[in-house]
């Protein structure tokens, strides 16, 4: 009889090994592994009462300032590149030569021999790694440039009840569930990027952070369907995401992790029905692309995502820092000025912040987000020598 092991999962054979070793057939604790591809900010779809105005780009908030003579030489079509070099030159946005060596141990050093102002500018990735003082770095210098945001206004949200609490300022989860929490969303849910780039339909198809993918290992599963107790770790790959012939994760490559523990975290959960759940935990996930090398500091955070044959997908679910995120405007510099505006955003998050109150400021250090995710299957071997092997299924 051809039993052929394409038909055999991996709890079948799992219970296959136990009998031939001897052990009375007792199902041996698995271990299933995988890689994410697209991870984002889910929006949902939103109407005249969630956002009443279109929010300015920075483009556009600096066009409205300017006396309408000055506007009148400015169409449609040269009105972003036109406009953001004037913006440059008006506001004394500075940008350095192009220095990979930068860091933020000599960025001090470095202010100074370019001659930037005491204290101003950060590190920027675009298009090269550069110091750069503008509207996104210093956010806090350029208040004319935050004119006409809109928050969201509405109450359906991805995300989880992360305080366990009910409260009137939060969100309904689009199933249904209440007090959620995503204040990020109630912030800038209404900028252009995060409706398009966050809608499912397109967010879903998008790999984010292919260089440096996250790795997620679920151990200790005796029961892939309600387990009361499995380990979660959550690792930062070592090498770039593999892709399959249509542009999508490659499923059942190998990789390993990073050494780095700053981007090694490890939590308990359970399944229940076939959604993983963890407890509450801090992570780092990596974030590089193109213009951006950062991470997304989480503090909090839990993960419910549900398991499959073909891999695993949910959400992840926090309070992300501040400083995370204004990291991450940073790097991108004033690319995108004709779409957000630094100084708007920044401000609406800082208003928004409702978690991790830092003692001295008594300001919260942190907004609770949703990220949502798909992964598939991987293998994650510790050791470095086998990152480079990519296995069939």
């Amino acid at each position: 009889m051809d039993v052929g092991f394409a038909r055999i999962g991996p709890t079948a054979i799992a219970a296959v090994a136990g009998a031939i070793l001897g052990n009375g057939g007792a199902l041996a604790a698995e271990t299933r592994s995988f890689v994410i591809g697209p991870i984002y900010m889910p929006s949902v779809e939103v109407d005249a009462q969630s956002c009443p105005m279109k929010p300015k780009s920075a483009i556009q908030a600096f066009f409205d300032s300017l006396p309408p003579e000055e506007q009148a030489k400015y169409s449609d079509g040269d009105k972003a590149r036109g406009l953001g070099a004037l913006m440059a030159k008006t506001y004394g946005f500075k940008r350095g030569p192009a220095d990979d060596t930068l860091t933020k141990e000599n960025i001090a050093e470095r202010r100074a021999k370019s001659g930037f102002p005491a204290g101003k500018g950060a590190i920027s990735s675009y298009p090269q790694r550069h110091l750069a003082y503008d509207l996104c770095t210093n956010p806090d210098d350029f208040p004319q440039l935050s004119a006409g945001h809109q928050d969201y206004l509405g109450k359906i949200g991805y995300g989880i009840n992360l305080d366990g609490k009910v409260d009137k300022h939060d969100l309904v989860g689009v199933d249904g569930e209440p007090g959620v929490d995503n204040a990020w969303y109630q912030a800038v849910g209404c900028a252009n990027i995060a409706r398009s780039l966050g809608d499912p339909k397109v967010g879903d198809n998008v790999i984010v952070s292919r260089q440096i993918p996250t790795l997620i290992e679920v151990t200790g599963i005796d029961n892939d369907q309600d387990d009361d107790e499995v380990t979660v770790n959550v690792y930062a790959s070592a090498r770039a995401l593999d892709l399959n012939a249509v542009g999508k994760a490659l499923a059942w490559a190998s990789f390993a992790p990073v050494a780095d523990p700053h981007y090694t975290a490890s939590v308990k959960g359970r399944i229940v029905k076939g959604v993983l759940m963890t407890d509450s935990f801090d992570v780092n996930l990596r974030m590089q692309e193109s213009i951006i090398d950062s991470s997304r500091e989480l503090r909090g955070a839990r993960i419910q995502a549900t398991m499959t044959p073909e891999g695993i997908e949910g959400g992840i679910y926090g309070y992300q820092t501040l400083a995370s995120l204004e990291d991450a405007y940073a790097q991108a510099s004033t690319i995108g000025s004709d779409m957000i505006s630094c100084p708007a955003e920044i401000k609406a998050l800082r208003a928004h912040a409702d978690g991790y109150k830092d003692p001295k400021t008594r300001r919260y250090s942190a907004i609770s987000v949703a990220l949502r995710f798909k992964a598939v299957p991987a293998f994650i071997v510790h050791h470095p020598a086998a990152t480079a092997k990519v296995a069939s299924k």
